[in-house]
């Protein structure tokens, strides 16, 4: 008996190895704390928990005394639109993938992910779920979009290449994702499942061929997406919890060495359509290394109790559990070894950004209006940012870098309706130059319409995909960022002023 319970103690621990969780508001509970020091395996920071970064730092600290195991301590910060330092009091502002691929200097790309490796490395991270090999060939697709470096992958494959670099020379674990693909979707695996019945060659050519190529460059971790990929699987299954994905296909076939996790296990594409205990017991039998759960929650510990009384009867799985568990071991004690930090000093550093900012902004049509003459009146009519989570943190609009101009700013719901229209046509009159930023137009069209609505001279910034640039003919200038985070704000400012 005495036996039993000290196997079953041991095989919790393992499991507990196997789990990155997350956790609610700025500082882990004492729950927490004691999943902690019980050998949890790592924890994953979202925008919530980081506001002060001095008091983040040691909290990070705190946590590495109390593990008896080196975590993983992880973050999603692929630049632009995640970016999970949002909130911070003292941070640095990115690009996104996207506006990064037009940088032809493969040293301005290797500066921004050093600039953004070392940002990590100071607050204490060392490991990050990035970089994203997704090609956006599905122009509608919901999620990934300027999140992904480009359409094709030979795009992809160049500055994914130069990130990995960057990472690895900052001591910070990179992680490929979502694998297969989630570019050729039209449905966000965090809502529910998506489907891809591509055949695996044409799928191959254009999608894998990317997640191939970051194994031959030593990507130390893959995740896997929550998509169902017919050509694995028949019946519906995610990636994530298919053996033919991750045992066969990934390990097998492919030979990958590295970590295999899921993407966040709370998502809809599992949550939806397994149950907590199910979805953590597939995983495992798939091959999966570690688990990502966004919260800790009492539901989430009952599972963990009940997979581990259902494991410690079944020797095939509890056979999985010990081998992820020793594989983690021997990753982290080859990963997580100290080094001497260098000072970041976060206010040169957003120099450096911002200077690179400006090498991403394209002018596709100049027209007459530009540079904006201090005596005309403008009015700048914004998407509103507070509808897309990681650009409601922007503090300063356009307008803000206007400054010395007769500027008036207002906000349009991303998608306007008829009324909206209506309403903006009556408060913006008697303006001599229009500034329009839209954002994904081929998805919203009502903003077209908005659009088409002002019969005054106008000039369209497109702040997400090109494909914006070929629907406002009418424009009098045309310029294309593929970002709206700050530094290309700033950037754009430039461009308005002296081009």
């Amino acid at each position: 008996m005495y036996d039993y319970f000290m196997n079953k103690k041991q095989l919790r621990q393992k499991i507990l190895q196997m789990l990155i969780l997350g956790y609610e508001d700025e500082n882990p509970s004492n729950q927490f704390f004691e999943l902690i020091s019980q050998g949890l395996g790592g924890i994953i920071f979202f925008a919530e928990n980081l506001k002060s970064r001095s008091d983040f730092k040691l909290l990070v600290k705190k946590i590495k005394k109390a593990s008896p195991i080196p975590l993983f301590l992880s973050i999603d910060q692929e630049g632009g639109l995640v970016e999970r330092t949002i909130f911070l009091d003292k941070k640095n502002e990115y690009l996104t993938p996207k506006s990064l691929s037009r940088l032809d200097n493969e040293d301005d790309l290797y500066l921004h992910y050093d600039l953004l490796s070392k940002d990590l490395r100071d607050l204490g991270l060392n490991y990050n779920f990035a970089p994203v090999l997704d090609v956006n060939s599905n122009p509608f697709n919901p999620v990934i979009n300027v999140r992904a470096f480009g359409d094709n992958p030979q795009v992809v494959n160049r500055c994914s290449q130069i990130a990995l670099k960057a990472f690895k020379a900052n001591h910070i674990i990179s992680c490929a994702k979502h694998f297969a693909g989630h570019g050729d979707t039209k449905i966000d695996s965090h809502i529910n499942m998506p489907q891809v019945s591509m055949e695996y060659e044409k799928f191959y050519e254009n999608h894998l061929i990317c997640f191939e190529e970051a194994i031959k460059n030593d990507i130390e971790s893959i995740m896997m997406s929550h998509i169902h990929f017919e050509f694995f699987n028949e019946i519906k299954t995610p990636s994530s919890l298919s053996k033919n994905a991750i045992e066969i296909f990934l390990k097998e076939i492919w030979g990958f060495k590295g970590l295999v996790v899921t993407d966040d296990m709370v998502m809809g594409g599992v949550a939806k359509n397994y149950g907590l205990v199910e979805s953590i017991i597939l995983a495992i039998q798939s091959g999966i290394d570690v688990m990502i759960f966004k919260n800790i929650t009492s539901e989430l510990l009952m599972a963990i109790d009940e997979v581990v009384d259902i494991a410690i009867e079944d020797e095939m799985l509890k056979s999985k559990i010990n081998i992820a568990y020793e594989k983690i071991l021997n990753f982290k004690k080859e990963k997580l070894k100290d080094f001497a930090l260098s000072p970041v000093n976060l206010l040169e550093n957003q120099k450096q950004i911002d200077l690179l900012a400006e090498k991403t902004v394209l002018v596709n049509k100049s027209g007459n209006f530009l540079p904006l003459d201090k005596n005309k009146k403008i009015t700048v009519l914004a998407f509103n940012n507070k509808e897309i989570y990681n650009l409601s943190a922007n503090i300063h609009s356009l307008s803000y870098f206007l400054e010395g101009y007769s500027v008036e700013e207002y906000n349009y719901p991303l998608d306007p309706t008829e009324a909206d229209i209506k309403k903006y046509s009556q408060i913006i009159n008697n303006t001599d130059i229009l500034i329009f930023l839209s954002y994904n137009a081929h998805i919203y069209g009502g903003q077209v319409k908005l659009f088409e609505s002002f019969d005054v001279p106008k000039i369209l910034v497109s702040c997400a995909l090109d494909y914006d640039i070929n629907l406002f003919a009418n424009a009098d200038s045309i310029i294309s960022l593929c970002c709206a985070k700050e530094p290309s704000l700033k950037a754009l400012s430039k461009i308005l002023i002296s081009n």
